[in-house]
This record gives C-alpha cells, sequence and structure tokens, in this order.
C-alpha cells in the first residue's frame, strides 16, 4: 500500500505501470440525500492526479481505465465530463479502437439486467492512452455491434455473502480479472489510486500480476489488506511434500539344498 498523500513518492522512485485503474468515488444521492459513505475527490484534486498519469504509464499503448456511472443526474454528468477532461489535458488520448466498455451489472442468475429503483446501474469503462491506441483489443471482451461489454452478476453488500462489506462499495472479482487480464501483461504491474476494499489486488493476484494500491480512508484500506491476505495465502503454492522412496523389491530366492555327500 501507498498513502494517496504520498503518490508523489511514485514519480519519485521512477515506478511505471501497465495499466492505472481509476474508479474515484463520486456522489451517490437518493433525492436529496447523499446515501455514499465514503469521501469523495473533488475535480482540483483528480486533475492534479490525472497530470501523474503519463509520467506513471510505461508504454505510450499503456491504458488508462477510468469506471464511472451512466447516472445521468447533473452532477454526474458534470463530473464525468470534468474527469475526461482532466485526463486528456494530461496527454492521455481515448483510444480510437476501444474507446470504453460497457459494464453491466446482472442478476445472480445471469438472465437479466440488475436494476435499482427502476433505474440500470450500468457504468462506463473509458480506455485512454498517451497513443490514443491500445496494443490489443482484450480477448475476454463481448463485443456487442461497435460496443465492447462485461456482464457480471452484481455484488450486494446486503446480502449475507458481503456482509463484511456493508457500506462500501464492492466490485465483481471475477470481472476485474477480466479486466487486468485483458490489459495488463501477465507478470506486468496495475496501479488502483483508489483501492477501496482490495478487489483490483485481490484480481492481480489471481491472474498472475502485481499491483499497488492506493487508499486514504483506513478502515478500508484495513479491510482491502485482509482480503488481499486471504486470496495471497490461497494462490501460493504450497511445497509439495517429499514422497518417501518405496523400497525396491528384492527378488526372494530360497537357497538350494546341498547335495548329499556319496561314500
Amino acid at each position: 500500500f501507498v498513502n494517496f498523500r504520498d503518490r508523489y513518492f511514485l514519480t519519485e522512485q521512477g515506478i511505471k505501470f501497465d495499466a492505472i485503474y481509476l474508479d474515484p468515488p463520486y456522489e451517490v444521492k437518493s433525492g436529496n440525500r447523499d446515501i455514499a459513505q465514503f469521501s469523495v475527490i473533488n475535480p482540483a484534486e483528480f486533475a492534479q492526479l490525472s497530470n501523474l498519469m503519463p509520467q506513471l504509464l510505461k508504454n505510450e499503448d499503456s491504458p488508462v481505465l477510468l469506471q464511472y456511472t451512466q447516472a445521468q443526474q447533473p452532477q454526474n454528468k458534470k463530473e464525468r465530463a470534468s474527469y475526461l477532461r482532466s485526463l486528456s489535458k494530461a496527454g492521455l488520448n481515448l483510444a480510437a479502437d476501444i474507446q470504453k466498455i460497457e459494464y453491466i451489472k446482472m442478476t445472480q442468475d445471469m438472465k437479466k439486467e440488475q436494476k435499482m429503483a427502476g433505474r440500470n446501474l450500468r457504468e462506463d469503462i473509458f480506455v485512454l492512452t498517451k497513443s490514443g491506441k491500445v496494443k490489443n483489443i482484450p480477448f475476454n471482451l463481448k463485443q456487442e455491434g461497435e460496443n465492447y461489454e462485461l456482464r457480471y452478476p452484481m455484488v450486494d453488500t446486503r446480502t449475507k455473502k458481503f456482509k463484511g462489506f456493508k457500506g462500501d462499495t464492492r466490485k465483481s472479482l471475477e470481472a476485474m480479472a477480466d479486466l487486468i487480464e485483458g490489459f495488463v501483461p501477465e507478470g506486468g504491474v496495475v496501479l488502483d489510486p483508489f483501492l477501496g476494499t482490495g478487489t483490483t489486488i485481490e484480481a492481480a493476484i489471481e491472474t498472475g500480476r502485481e499491483a499497488v494500491g492506493i487508499e486514504l480512508d483506513p478502515a478500508k484500506a484495513e479491510k482491502a489488506r485482509k482480503q488481499i491476505e486471504k486470496k495471497t495465502k490461497k494462490t501460493t503454492t504450497t511445497k509439495e511434500k517429499p514422497q518417501k522412496e518405496k523400497p525396491k523389491k528384492v527378488k526372494q530366492t530360497v537357497p538350494k539344498k546341498p547335495k548329499k555327500e556319496t561314500k
């Protein structure tokens, strides 16, 4: 982990990443009530972070993946445009061959799209690089017409399975694994400066990649640490116990009876 306030450490050390995943915390409102239980980043802070992105990327076609809700509330529309503008000013361009991926949250049986209060929960993942191109289109993306999609069961933190994450957002581990496997080469490194509860690093471990996470909230950082430790223990290969060498079978021979001496 790297503390968010120490983010300049990354550039000072010359650390380079194969991809950077951004899912900045944004306002979630129900009527006039703010129902999000996390601090949001303001546009000026995001612009400051965006200016670091080109220095942190390994190659001209190393992607920055910006995930943001498709919600059409004025605040969300304004914020989404502001984020894309900041990244553009920093020298990052929407990739011509795959500008965005639509992330569609499905019901657990994958039969229909998950909705809440009658609205869809879709998000866009914008793909930006310095060159405006990506090296390869990830093989694990589904293409619908001109659009690329990721469809996975929604993670519902109100359910028993995810009760430890109540009040947090929790991403689909399978979706993140597909995203990382598609955009980060094996053995490569991904940066998540809004780590939350650690799904990005878990997915990196699962797919044989490395990751650096930054999280401002100490409670969330601790949850992430515990999740990552669990994942590391599960995926660490244990040394096989040396098998005992089976004793070689020795052919049993019965000694011949001595011949009787003749007088």
